[in-house]
């Protein structure tokens, strides 16, 4: 059963940035395990016991308390190679990218046979933005392993970066006469074939792409431009819906196609696409400029959860509660984080991790009406009505005007056929916000009073 479907945004909640002034939010949550601290059988006394310590922090996500273990069993046995790896693998994951680089040039320094240590030098290189020291690595895996395609590829994304699109072209067929079947370098070759004014064979590879993964966006969205090129504007909309159907997100497609359709005269519709570019666009500068803080300031909870947020708004829920998770790694009594993550929870169906993190979020700001209306409905979903209007009428105690709570206790009492208390509490909803008359004309929840008098003119939108 479900009590409404209006989210209520925080009011109450908020984490400290970094410049004091305080930010606040919350989305509509992957798996919260904080764990307990790993602990040896005995007390770690030498660098190989600092290293295990290590690699057990970092299996449970605490990358920070991993990097401090990794450090000191190099401090204590400066020849330990697995110390140099793992300490590499874990300040990649909390991008400090030169302590990466760093450490994975010690590990190749001290097995020069190393060819993962190579590759994750390279990947290093491109997180931190050194495309050429990249580019170099990755030659360097090809002279030692001149069968590697995975590196060919890695190579030829390099130079795409450094727009040197010949080069690219040249590793990348090298890719693909020694594995001829990954879409990725297909579309990538098609794309450089673009570039280059050749726009039958850039379709060819792109093609070719989609055939192998049907799946793959953005090579339906670079057909889509193909076609667009060439003046066959309904083939390029059917690419475009495409891409769109595998990916609603993608932000790139809805501009291009609100093109086409002002150009066929459909006004209506252009508009519309060009209103989600914009949406999802701010979107995409917000985790741009979240990457930024998180880069100046790798300690502060602000970029994490700003992350989180907008992650959750591009639907990549996954990547949202990993963000999530590392802000509570950092500050683990931030009620708003707990709330969001309770809301990716409720909307995964996980109802029992959901009433877990809003009970916590709870716990930590009882004041939170939020926390306490999505408590509410998340009991209501699993038909417990009373302790969902116990969480309404808490959260109306600290804010007695808040209009979602009245609505939903609107809901809970028109499921229970007790049509005066619907239509009191229904009124002082609509008294808040007129959207509550619009919702409750389309909500199933009102079904039991829908016909009478009274709620006909209580969410009449012109009394």
């Amino acid at each position: 059963m479900y009590c409404g479907n209006y989210t209520y945004r925080p009011g109450s909640d908020h984490i400290s940035p970094i410049r004091g002034k305080p930010i606040e939010g919350e989305i509509v949550s992957a798996e919260d395990d904080t764990g307990r601290s790993p602990t040896l059988a005995t007390a770690p006394q030498t660098g190989a016991d600092f290293a295990r310590l290590g690699f057990k922090y970092a299996k449970q996500g605490d990358y920070k308390t991993a990097q401090q273990s990794f450090r000191t069993a190099i401090k204590l046995q400066p020849d330990l190679l697995v110390a140099y790896a793992g300490l590499g693998f874990v300040s990649l994951q909390q991008n400090a990218f030169k302590e990466a680089i760093a450490a994975y040039r010690q590990v190749i320094q001290m097995n020069p046979d190393s060819g993962q240590a190579y590759k994750d030098l390279g990947f290093a290189y491109i997180k931190d933005e050194q495309y050429e020291a990249a580019a170099q690595t990755y030659r360097r895996i090809i002279q030692l392993w001149p069968n590697s395609a995975d590196s060919y590829r890695a190579l030829g994304s390099a130079y795409m970066v450094l727009g040197r699109f010949s080069e690219a072209k040249t590793v990348y067929q090298k890719a693909l006469k020694l594995e001829p079947d990954v879409a990725a370098v297909h579309d990538n070759l098609g794309t450089i074939y673009k570039y280059e004014g050749r726009l039958t064979e850039a379709n060819d590879e792109y093609q070719k792409a989609v055939q192998i993964d049907p799946n793959l966006d953005k090579a339906h969205f670079h057909i889509g431009v193909i076609r667009a090129l060439t003046g066959e504007l309904n083939p390029a909309v059917e690419a475009y819906r495409k891409c769109i159907q595998l990916n609603p997100q993608y932000s790139n497609v809805r501009y291009n196609l609100a093109q086409i359709y002002f150009r066929q005269g459909q006004l209506e519709k252009g508009k519309r696409e060009l209103e989600q570019f914009r949406r999802l666009r701010a979107i995409d500068q917000e985790i741009e400029k979240c990457h930024q803080i998180i880069s100046n300031h790798p300690d502060a909870v602000e970029g994490y959860y700003r992350l989180g947020l907008a992650c959750a708004r591009k639907e990549m829920l996954d990547e949202a509660i990993l963000q999530f998770q590392h802000a509570l790694k950092i500050d683990s009594d931030i009620a708003v984080i707990y709330n969001s993550m309770g809301l990716i929870y409720y909307k995964r169906h996980n109802l029992k991790r959901a009433i877990e993190s809003f009970q916590i979020a709870i716990d930590l700001n009882p004041q939170s009406t939020s926390a306490h209306v999505n408590l509410g409905r998340t009991y209501s979903s699993l038909r417990n009505l009373d302790g969902a209007l116990d969480q309404y009428f808490m959260a109306i105690k600290i804010e007695p005007e808040l209009g979602a709570a009245h609505y939903n206790i609107a809901c809970i009492y028109s499921l229970r056929k007790q049509k005066g208390l619907a239509i009191e509490w229904l009124k002082k909803a609509v008294g808040s916000d007129k959207k509550f008359a619009r919702m409750a004309r389309v909500d199933k929840d009102f079904l039991n009073i829908s016909n009478s008098l009274e709620f006909q003119r209580t969410v009449q939108l012109d009394n």
